[in-house]
């Protein structure tokens, strides 16, 4: 049980590593810990928060840097590397200085990401490497016609 318990820190100690850093590239007033049994703490201010009382927006944000910690930690321990981060409508509950945060991690990210959004902001936004995608939808198919906007 103590290689499982040494494995473990180590785990908890990269990801929440990543955590850190990821919260502190979008400013947010939030600090997140993930603990030995896999939950996780969020606090502002030395104070507990439930992750029931949080917003839309802050819930996607939180969400959303838990992957790319999980993500980050994976390839550090191991050397997996994630080759495509398909993110769908992520930014619908996001105001304009979150969604510029979080599009500034994901352009550093050494994954090709696709981000379908129905902003169009996302594609005014300066030095932007994505691609708006607008999807079309059928009765029956989930994916009818892809266009470029």
């Amino acid at each position: 049980t103590k290689a499982i318990e040494s494995v473990l820190a180590n785990f908890l100690g990269i990801f929440n590593y990543y955590i850190k850093e990821f919260l502190k590239k979008i400013n947010t007033r939030f600090k997140i810990a993930l603990k030995n049994d896999f939950s996780f703490s969020i606090s502002e201010r030395y104070s507990d928060i439930s992750y029931s009382t949080l917003s839309k927006g802050e819930e996607t944000v939180i969400n959303l840097l838990l992957i790319l910690s999980l993500i980050k930690t994976l390839k550090a321990l191991n050397g997996i590397k994630f080759n495509l981060l398909i993110l769908d409508e992520i930014d619908g509950t996001l105001d304009e200085s979150n969604l510029l945060n979080i599009i500034n991690v994901l352009k550093k990210l050494e994954s090709d990401i696709l981000l379908v959004s129905h902003r169009k902001e996302i594609n005014e936004i300066d030095g932007n490497e994505f691609e708006h995608i607008k999807i079309h939808r059928l009765k029956k198919e989930i994916f009818s016609k892809v266009e470029r906007e």
